[in-house]
C-alpha cells in the first residue's frame, strides 16, 4: 500500500508535467522541465488520498454502498429464489 501512495505522487506528476522526476528511497520531485509547473502541487496533494487508511475507508464505503444498492438481489440470490420469512 505504501508503494501505491508513492506511485500516485509520481504518476500524477507525470500526467501534469509530461515527464518523470527524480526519485530515491525517501523522496521524489516533479521533473525540471515540467510542462505545467503551476499545477505541479497536485502531485503532492493526490498521494494522501491513496494512503492506507483512506483506501480502507473508501473500500468499506463502496462495499456498504453496494450492499445497500443490491440488498434485494443478494437476498434472492442466496435464498434459492424464496424470499426470507419475516417475523410478524
Amino acid at each position: 500500500m505504501c508503494e501505491l501512495h508513492e506511485h500516485v505522487h509520481i504518476s500524477t506528476g507525470y500526467w501534469i508535467c509530461g515527464c518523470y522526476g527524480p526519485r530515491d528511497i525517501s523522496s521524489w520531485s516533479t521533473c525540471v522541465d515540467c510542462a505545467n509547473p503551476a499545477w505541479a502541487f497536485w502531485a503532492t496533494a493526490t498521494g494522501p488520498l491513496f494512503g492506507t487508511p483512506n483506501l480502507i475507508l473508501i473500500h468499506v464505503a463502496v462495499m456498504i454502498l453496494l450492499l445497500f444498492v443490491f440488498r434485494k438481489s443478494l437476498v434472492l440470490a442466496f435464498s434459492n429464489g424464496i424470499p426470507p420469512r419475516t417475523n410478524v
